[in-house]
């Protein structure tokens, strides 16, 4: 009769920490940086539109060095020179007031939230792109109901080579 020794069978060491946990921790880190850079751009934003100033109308506010016209929820920024001088077309002061009146920027700053959470994800920018095209495509239709839409549109093209992209 032979003694049969086995080797006892080797132990698996569990890792310190699961793939699953490495992942999850990489996405968070991520998240967690693009959400700080969005955080600190915010601020820097609202740093510089805080700078501007009060024109005759109410929804209007004027800012030294800007290049092109903008709205932010119910507010329009111009540029100061601009439209002290009279510069800027009732037709360019409308189409900010369309994305203002339809709310634009809630989709632009909800998109953004969806690009920090989602960053991983190719279809989030994708559609971020589809918003902001068809938030200008509303603001532009908008216009044209009201004003011309051959001067408005070469007034859309002078804007655009105007400013910096």
């Amino acid at each position: 009769m032979e003694l049969a020794i086995t080797a006892p069978a080797a132990v698996q060491q569990e890792p310190l920490i699961s793939t699953n946990t490495v992942i999850f921790l990489v996405y968070l880190l991520i998240a967690i940086a693009l959400l700080v850079r969005y955080i600190v751009s915010y601020k820097k934003f609202s740093s510089y539109i805080s700078r501007a100033s009060a024109t005759d109308n109410p929804s209007i506010y004027s800012i030294h060095g800007l290049k092109t016209p903008f709205s932010f929820f119910r507010r329009i920024y111009v540029p100061r020179g601009a439209y002290l001088q009279g510069e800027i077309e009732a037709s360019i002061i409308a189409h900010e007031q369309a994305h203002a009146d339809q709310r634009h920027s809630i989709d632009v700053m909800l998109m953004q939230f969806m690009r920090i959470v989602l960053w991983f994800n190719p279809l989030v920018y994708l559609i971020d792109r589809a918003v902001r095209q068809n938030h200008e495509y509303l603001a532009d239709d908008a216009v044209v109901q009201v004003y011309e839409r051959a001067s408005y549109q070469h007034l859309i093209i002078q804007w655009s080579m105007s400013s910096p992209i």
